[in-house]
Order: structure tokens, then C-alpha cells, then sequence
């Protein structure tokens, strides 16, 4: 027995159509996002070409392009770019983040001719890689951040960084012990500055050469007090040291960590002359007003250690210098720095100097 063949009913569904729409549908999507982090040129005339950049030469920028379903590589003038947008890539800002010498020193080569091409995040990576270099602290990675320092100063876009690699450059200074230009350098960047915060640090440069000096010649006249050859001189750069380490802290009480930082050199420079009760009150003013700073805890472990000198907090009346720790900030009328429109508060401090 035979059974009757069904009528095969005609099926609407066509598998390769449908397949190939989907597939040109989801090309369509796939071309109209990035298919990585972009750089992005724009042009003086024209839509912003977007890419990846491979090479910026004197004279024209090769980019990776898009180009329909293809990728191609296109060469714009340079004349024919008003600026560019770069891409940071992630690796590039996590050695920013973290300060990692060698990581910033890979970017630092491939970026250095970029430093003053508008938009450019190359004078920042010379600046971290040089901060990096001054933590090795040897003559050569002195040397090598001098020279970075230097670079984004006089070839940066961004003022901004340039400031800041001119404090950079001054600190190197100091810390190769170059007391001469750092000082020279510092009275100049005091004398032309309009930046609160650079003339701060200028200014505590200064206390610190005038501090390292006090410590050369205390340590080479040890009973200086007795000697009538050295004792006025000695005295003189106390004082002077004193002066310039609490101007922070009288005229600018507001700005925390440079006040901090001048109220700590100011009880070490106490304490070298054997001050010792001048040297507790300035540590405990830092607790006491800037508890928030990093030189509170600074100031825990200078209370807690002993003078290295002989305690003479009590010297004959006659004998003993006026120390200015006033516990009162802006008690007394500003020196009123030369350079253009100081004011009277200044923002937030950059980089900090070595003590």
C-alpha cells in the first residue's frame, strides 16, 4: 500500500539572500567604528583625517587610513595640518602614572621630535622620564635630566611645562650641587616670574643653597660663636637662612606645603646653630597648622631625634640671634618680592625641592 504524497508547500526562506544581507549589513557596522584608538589630523581645509600616525617628518605626516574595505597609508603636508589630536595609548599612560624610567624612556625615543608639535604630549613624557632620572640620583642620570629639562624649556608648546622643566632644570642644578648657577638661576626665575607657586620654589631654593652653605661653615667652624673671625658672618647667614626658609609661612600661610616645607628647613637650620627650642617650635607649628602635609611626619621625627650639636637653647642674652618664628602667619608686612604683580596668595605648589 501506497501512501498519497503530500503537497510540498513552497518555503519563503532564502538562506544565501538572508546570509548575505546580514553579512553586508554587519560589514556596514564593523567600517563605521574605529578599528583602533585614532590620532586625528585636522586639517586647515578639509574634514580631520583619522588614523593612526606612523611618522612625522619636517615636511609631512604619514597616517594609517581607512580607506573603503582597505587600509592605506597617506602622506599630508605639514603645512596643510592645523594641529593633531594624538592618541595616548594605554601602555604610554600607565608609565606616565607610575614613573617607570625605562618604560618612559622607550616612549621618550620614539616622541622627542614631537616636543614641539602643538598638542603633543612629549615635553610631559620628557618631564616624567626626567623626574625618573633624578631619583637614580648618579652623575650621568643627572646629566641625561639636565638635558630633558633643558629641552622641553626651549622647545615645548605648552608654557605651562616649560615653567615647570625650568624649576626642573633649577633643581638639577642643586642637586648636582652647581650652588653657583642654581643660584643665579633661582634669583633670575624670582626676579621675572608672575607664577606664585615658581617664585615659592625659587625663593626656597635660595633658603636651601643659603642653608647648605650655613652647614659647610658650621661644620668647618664648630665653636663658631667663640670665634671673633667668623662669628658675625655665621650669624649673618643664620639669619639670612631663617628669613628666606618662613617667608612662605609669614606672607603665603595659605599655600600649606610650601609653608611646611619652609617651617622644616627653618627648625633644621636651628637646630645646626644649636637652637634647639627654635628648632621644636617651628616642627610643632607644622603640626600644629599643617598637619595635612607630608612634612607633618617630618616633623613627628624631628621632635623625636636629639640635636646633633651641643643644646645651647639658652645661650647669654647678648649672644643670641633673633630667630623670626612668629606663630602668627602674615604678622608682619611682605618683603615684596621684585618681580611683576606677585600676589599676596599664590596656588598650589609644584614639585618639591630637596631638603
Amino acid at each position: 500500500m501506497r501512501l498519497a504524497s503530500l503537497p510540498r508547500r513552497r518555503s519563503n526562506f532564502r538562506a544565501p539572500k538572508v546570509a548575505a544581507r546580514f553579512l553586508a549589513l554587519s560589514t556596514i557596522l564593523t567600517l563605521s567604528l574605529p578599528l583602533f584608538a585614532e590620532d586625528i589630523l585636522h586639517l586647515k581645509q578639509g574634514p580631520p583625517v583619522h588614523g593612526d600616525i606612523l611618522q612625522i617628518a619636517d615636511d609631512q605626516v604619514k597616517i594609517h587610513v581607512r580607506q573603503g574595505n582597505a587600509m592605506a597609508v597617506r602622506a599630508i603636508p605639514d603645512d596643510a595640518i592645523d594641529f593633531i589630536d594624538f592618541e595616548v595609548p594605554e601602555a604610554e599612560a600607565k608609565a606616565l602614572a607610575s614613573g617607570d624610567g625605562p618604560a618612559l624612556r622607550e616612549v621618550w625615543i620614539g616622541k622627542q621630535k614631537l616636543v614641539g608639535r602643538k598638542d603633543s604630549n612629549a615635553g610631559e613624557i620628557a618631564l616624567g622620564y626626567a623626574e625618573a632620572l633624578l631619583k637614580v640620583d648618579t652623575d650621568p642620570a643627572m646629566t641625561s635630566a639636565l638635558e630633558l629639562f633643558t629641552s622641553v624649556e626651549t622647545e615645548d608648546w605648552n608654557p605651562k611645562r616649560r615653567a615647570t622643566a625650568r624649576l626642573g632644570r633649577l633643581r638639577t642644578l642643586l642637586a648636582q650641587g652647581n650652588a653657583e648657577a642654581a643660584m643665579a638661576e633661582a634669583k633670575a626665575m624670582a626676579e621675572e616670574t608672575e607664577d606664585p607657586s615658581l617664585f615659592l620654589d625659587a625663593r626656597h631654593v635660595l633658603a636651601t643653597l643659603d642653608f647648605q652653605e650655613l652647614e659647610k661653615q658650621i661644620d668647618e667652624n664648630p665653636k663658631w660663636e667663640e670665634d671673633d673671625t667668623v662669628r658675625e658672618s655665621i650669624r649673618a647667614l643664620y639669619d639670612g637662612t631663617v628669613d628666606r626658609a618662613l617667608e612662605p609661612y609669614l606672607f603665603y600661610g595659605s599655600e600649606e606645603e610650601p609653608a611646611a616645607r619652609g617651617l622644616f628647613l627653618a627648625a633644621r637650620a636651628h637646630r645646626l646653630a644649636a637652637r634647639e627650642d627654635d628648632a621644636r617650635s617651628c616642627a610643632e607649628d607644622i603640626l600644629t597648622l599643617y598637619q595635612k602635609t607630608e612634612y607633618a611626619a617630618k616633623a613627628k621625627t624631628f621632635l623625636a631625634e636629639k640635636s646633633d650639636q651641643t643644646n645651647r637653647t639658652n645661650p647669654p642674652e647678648g649672644d643670641k640671634p633673633a630667630s623670626p618664628t612668629p606663630k602668627t602667619p602674615a604678622s608682619v608686612e611682605s618683603p615684596a618680592p621684585k618681580g611683576p604683580n606677585k600676589p599676596a596668595q599664590g596656588n598650589a605648589l609644584g614639585p618639591d625641592q630637596p631638603q
